[in-house]
C-alpha cells in the first residue's frame, strides 16, 4: 500500500474497512450492547477469575457508541446512543445510566432528545463526579453537562457552524471546566466551559494549511490543556502539539516527530496528576512502529523515541498513565503486509528512569480466528494494569500487577465487539463494549486465589526510552479490613 503524506487523517481505518474511531484491581465495571437490552454486570461460570455475568440496566432498539467513566469515588456514568426503531430514519436520543459503588445502576433516562447520530458521544468525568457529553451533530457541536448535586444539563450548543463538524473530544479538569475540540472544514477547533460564563467562542487550535488528524486532548490540573494531533508539514503527516494557557490560549503548535521521510500518524496522549505528559504514535510507510515522547516544564519535550522493533505493523495503540507518570502502552499486532492482526503486545515506561521495557505478547498465543481488532487498556494510582480486547467474538482480559497475566476469555455468547477506557484518579476503571445492537455491563472484584500465572518479555526493545472502538474499564478500590485472631 503507498501513499504520499502517510494514512489518512482521522479516526483509525483498522484491516476490514471498521473504523477504530487502582491501586489495586477492586473492583471493574464493564458495559456492552448486545440484543435489545442494556446489561451492566456485578459473578458467575465462563468468565476470568473475579468477573461477573451480565445485569440488564436498560431495554432498547438498536443501540451504538457506549462510553462510560468513573470517579474517584467509584461512581460511574455510562452513555449511549439509542434508536427509536429499527433504521437510523426512526431518529436517536443519547441516553445515560449512573453507576453507584456499593448498590449499583440508577434507571437508564434521556439526556439528550433527538441527538448523537453523526459523531457518536465522547464522555468526561473529572474526579469528584462532574461530567461533559460532547458531540458532533451536522454543523453544530452539541454538549450536556452533570454535577453531582445538580444531575443533567439540558442540551447545549457549544457552537452551531457554517461547515460539518466531527470528529469530537473533551477532557475536564479538577475544578469542572470542560474543553471540547472538534475537526471542522480540515482543522481543530476548540471552545472552553467555565461555570457562570457557558461555553467560549471558538478558536482555532492548528495553523497549518493542510488537512488535520483527529484531535485528542488532556487537562493539565485547572489552568492548561493540551492537545495533539497530526497534519502535513511538508509531504507527510506529522505529529503535532499545543498547549492552550489560562490568560494566553492555544499557543503556537511544536512538531512532536522528527522525521520527513514517512509519516507520523494516529497520536494519542495521557497525563499524571503531577502533569507529567506522553504522547504515543505510529510512524513509518507500512510497516508502521510506534515512537513516543514525554514532556516536562522544566526541558519542554523529548526527542521522539521508537519504543517497539517488531517485524510487521503497530496498530490501535493505547496509553494509560498513573500518577507517578509511569505509563502501560498496549498495541494490536500484524506480522505482515497482509493486515491480519495476529497479537496484543504491551510496555511499560518508568518516567524515573525515563525507560521502556521489553515488549511483552500479552494475549495467549496461537488463539484462533485472530485479534479483531478491538483493544483497550487501563492503569491504577499505583501502576497496576488491565488491557481488553477481541479475538473472534470473545473479549480477553489481561492484568498487570508487576507482570502481566496471560489474557483470560470471557466466553460470552452474548459479545459481539468495541471496547473503550476510561481510568478514574483513585484506580477506578470502567470497561465498555458493544455489538450492532445493544451495551452490555460487567463488574471484577480481586479475589483471594493465587494469582494468574505471569508471562515475560519475549522481544527486546532496540531504543530505551520511551497508547475507535468500544472498552471502557473502571476500577475501584476497595481496602480489606484486616482481621487478627485471638
Amino acid at each position: 500500500m503507498t501513499r504520499t503524506r502517510g494514512e489518512p487523517a482521522g479516526d483509525e481505518i483498522i484491516p476490514g474497512g471498521s473504523e477504530k474511531p487502582a491501586r489495586s484491581l477492586a473492583a471493574l465495571v464493564a458495559v456492552w450492547v448486545v440484543g435489545t437490552v442494556l446489561l451492566a454486570g456485578t459473578s458467575g461460570a465462563d468468565l476470568p477469575m473475579g468477573w461477573s455475568p451480565p445485569e440488564r440496566i436498560a431495554v432498547g432498539v438498536w443501540l451504538v457508541w457506549p462510553r462510560v467513566a468513573l470517579d474517584s469515588s467509584g461512581n460511574g456514568i455510562a452513555v449511549w446512543v439509542q434508536f427509536r426503531g429499527p433504521t437510523s430514519a426512526d431518529g436517536a436520543d443519547i441516553w445515560a445510566s449512573q453507576y453507584t459503588a456499593g448498590t449499583g445502576w440508577q434507571n437508564a433516562i434521556v439526556i439528550a432528545p433527538g441527538n448523537g447520530t453523526d459523531w457518536g458521544p465522547q464522555l468526561a468525568v473529572n474526579e469528584g463526579g462532574q461530567a461533559v457529553v460532547f458531540w458532533a451533530q451536522g454543523p453544530s457541536v452539541l454538549a450536556v453537562r452533570f454535577s453531582p448535586s445538580a444531575g443533567w444539563s439540558h442540551v447545549e450548543t457549544v457552537a452551531a457552524r457554517m461547515n460539518l463538524t466531527a470528529a469530537p473530544a473533551v477532557t475536564i479538569d479538577p475544578s469542572g471546566r470542560a474543553t471540547a475540540a472538534w475537526v471542522e472544514n480540515g482543522h481543530i477547533w476548540s471552545s472552553r466551559f467555565v461555570a457562570g460564563l457557558g461555553w467560549s467562542v471558538p478558536e482555532r487550535v492548528d495553523t497549518g494549511s493542510e488537512m488535520t488528524g483527529a484531535p485528542s486532548l488532556v487537562a493539565e490540573g485547572a489552568s492548561s490543556v493540551l492537545a495533539v494531533w497530526s497534519q502535513p508539514t511538508g509531504v507527510w503527516y506529522d505529529v503535532q502539539a499545543s498547549r492552550w494557557i489560562e490568560g494566553v490560549g492555544w499557543g503556537v503548535p511544536e512538531l512532536l516527530d522528527a522525521s520527513d521521510t514517512e509519516a507520523a500518524v494516529y497520536p494519542v496522549i495521557g497525563a499524571s496528576a503531577a502533569g507529567r505528559i506522553l504522547v504515543v504514535w505510529r510512524q513509518g510507510i507500512d510497516p508502521y512502529s510506534l515512537w513516543a515522547s514525554h514532556y516536562s516544564s522544566d526541558s519542554g519535550w523529548t526527542a521522539p523515541e521508537q519504543i517497539e522493533t517488531l517485524s510487521g505493523s503497530a496498530w490501535l495503540s493505547q496509553l494509560a498513565v498513573d500518577r507517578a507518570g509511569d505509563a502501560l502502552v498496549a498495541w494490536v499486532h500484524t506480522s505482515n503486509l497482509s493486515y491480519r492482526f495476529d497479537s496484543v503486545w504491551a510496555t511499560r515506561f518508568s518516567m524515573a528512569s525515563g525507560a521502556w521495557t521489553e515488549a511483552i505478547r500479552i494475549d495467549p498465543p496461537g488463539a484462533d480466528p485472530p485479534i479483531t481488532g478491538d483493544l483497550s487498556i487501563g492503569v491504577d494510582g499505583s501502576g497496576r494494569g488491565l488491557a481488553a480486547w477481541t479475538t473472534g467474538d470473545q473479549p480477553y482480559v489481561a492484568r498487570f500487577e508487576g507482570v502481566w497475566s496471560p489474557g483470560a476469555a470471557f466466553n460470552q455468547q452474548t459479545f459481539a465487539g468495541g471496547f473503550q477506557l476510561a481510568v478514574a484518579g483513585d484506580g477506578a476503571a470502567l470497561l465498555l463494549w458493544t455489538s450492532p445492537s445493544g451495551v452490555y455491563a460487567s463488574s471484577f472484584l480481586p479475589t483471594t486465589q493465587n494469582p494468574e500465572p505471569s508471562i515475560t518479555p519475549l522481544i527486546p526493545v532496540a531504543a530505551v526510552g520511551m497508547l475507535v472502538g468500544g472498552i471502557a474499564v473502571t476500577y475501584v478500590l476497595r481496602r480489606r479490613r484486616r482481621t487478627s485472631s485471638k
